[in-house]
This record gives C-alpha cells, sequence and structure tokens, in this order.
C-alpha cells in the first residue's frame, strides 16, 4: 500500500542515506521528488476544487447497458473545454505507487486516467469534442466491432475487480497545455502511468 509522504517517510530516506555515508545531497534529492509529487498533486487539487468538485460516479455493470449507464451519469456534463480526471476508491489489495495516490473530500484514490476534451490540438486547430461527447464517444474497435468509452472502462473494473470509477471534470479553455504537464512530469520523473493511460508510455522497469 502507498500513501502520501510524510514526516515519517522523510525521516526513514534520511536515515538509509545516511547509512550511505551520502546523507546531504541524496537527501536534497529526496526532498525535491516529494516535493515535485506534492506540487503535482496539488495543482489537479486546486483544479477539482476550482470547478467545485464537480463530478459523477460511473458504476459496473453489464456491458450491454454500459454506454445508456455512462450517458446517463453525465448529464449534467456540459458541452465545453476542459479536463477529467478518473479515480478508483483505493483498494488494500492493490498496490497503488505513491504518484498516483490521492486524497479529495477525505476519501483516499487511486488516478486511474485523465483525458481533455476541446481546446486548440498539437497542430493548433479547434478540437471539435467537448466534454460530455468526448467522455461518451468511442475509443477503439475490436474486428468491426466498436468500443466506447463506458465499455472500456467498465472492462477495466470487471479486470481489476474494481467497482467504480468517479470521474472530477474541470472547464478549462485550454487543457492541453495542463495535460502535457502531467505527461512530461511522469515521463522525467520515470514514474508509471494511471491504469488507463499507459499505452502512451511505457512503464519504468521494476
Amino acid at each position: 500500500m502507498a500513501y502520501e509522504y510524510n514526516n515519517s517517510n522523510i525521516a526513514i530516506i534520511g536515515l538509509r542515506i545516511w547509512g550511505d555515508g551520502m546523507l546531504i545531497p541524496n537527501l536534497y534529492k529526496a526532498l525535491f521528488v516529494i516535493s515535485n509529487l506534492s506540487k503535482m498533486k496539488t495543482e489537479i487539487i486546486e483544479l477539482i476544487q476550482k470547478n467545485n468538485h464537480q463530478n459523477f460516479i460511473f458504476n459496473k455493470c453489464q456491458q450491454n447497458i454500459a454506454a445508456a449507464e455512462l450517458k446517463k451519469s453525465t448529464q449534467k456534463v456540459s458541452e465545453v473545454d476542459g479536463i477529467y480526471f478518473v479515480f478508483t476508491q483505493l483498494k488494500a489489495n492493490r498496490q497503488v505507487q505513491e504518484h498516483l495516490v490521492y486524497e479529495i473530500n477525505n476519501n483516499f484514490y487511486e488516478f486511474i486516467y485523465f483525458g481533455i476534451a476541446g481546446g486548440l490540438t498539437a497542430n493548433g486547430k479547434e478540437g471539435n469534442q467537448k466534454l460530455n461527447g468526448r467522455i461518451n464517444n468511442v475509443v477503439g474497435r475490436v474486428g468491426s466491432k466498436y468500443i466506447t468509452r463506458a465499455n472500456k472502462w467498465n472492462m477495466t473494473m470487471e479486470e481489476n475487480d474494481l467497482t467504480s470509477f468517479t470521474v472530477f471534470y474541470c472547464y478549462l479553455k485550454q487543457p492541453k497545455s495542463f495535460e502535457d504537464k502531467i505527461y512530461e512530469y511522469l515521463k522525467n520523473q520515470k514514474l508509471k502511468y494511471p491504469l488507463l493511460n499507459a499505452k502512451r508510455g511505457k512503464p519504468p522497469k521494476k
């Protein structure tokens, strides 16, 4: 189980480094990594707070009704530019790395996915799909059959013994810059990507 770094974690790091005879430089490095972790989480949580913790819950269901259930869950999500963050309740039987554990409204979550809708694309064009449409869109296909995001999320819950996703959605005029910042941080720190963002980059070797 992994939780937010705290003073006791810093003390343990210090003792271990002291044993190696390299306390000062490595402790600074450890504190720098911890500071960056806190900064990334703080920016995401502050954005969620700025948007009044707007969220919906998507519960695991039968695959043949998943698309309809997600559509029902997102009735209050507007067609605007923005970014959305998908979490699931933290479970004791899942090994979750430190940077993917969040505390929001006194609940502990595992960070599962983040995605954007609208705003300017990499080539400077305006994105056509806004939040509601993007969340309810198809994400690929198997053979000739299209897979909706609802089906993908539902299959992910089934495969990982999860029961629901809590999705916080935030209005943001240029969401790509925020998304790029998260990806850049994960890449530079060689950290594991959230479960459903893993195809964007290979997770670090264990």
